[in-house]
């Protein structure tokens, strides 16, 4: 069983640090470029976490969060979301 653990974190690890490479490509193409494409918002994160969930070590479980952080595709979507979100509100009760 540890085997298999050790296994599953490793390949969601793996996913992981390709998805969140992959959104911080898209999110520095945008940004630096101004080219849009396509990310993938929150599985990265949910992979990382699930990750060190499984691995049968110690240490990973207390920092669950870090995925959420590390992939571009959770941080930066939450905080782009938040902001349309306030500013949608923002027009609705002060129109211009």
């Amino acid at each position: 069983m540890t085997v298999l653990r050790y296994i599953l974190g490793a390949l969601l690890a793996l996913f992981f640090l390709g998805t969140a490479l992959a959104n911080a490509c898209v999110f520095a193409k945008f940004f630096l470029h101004g080219k849009r494409s396509s990310s993938i918002p929150i599985i990265g994160g949910t992979a990382g976490f699930l990750a060190l969930l499984l691995l049968p070590i110690p240490g990973p479980t207390g920092i669950w969060w870090l995925p959420f952080i590390l992939d571009p595709g959770c941080l930066l979507w939450g905080i782009l979301v938040a902001y349309v979100a306030l500013r949608k509100q923002d027009s609705s009760t002060h129109p211009r």
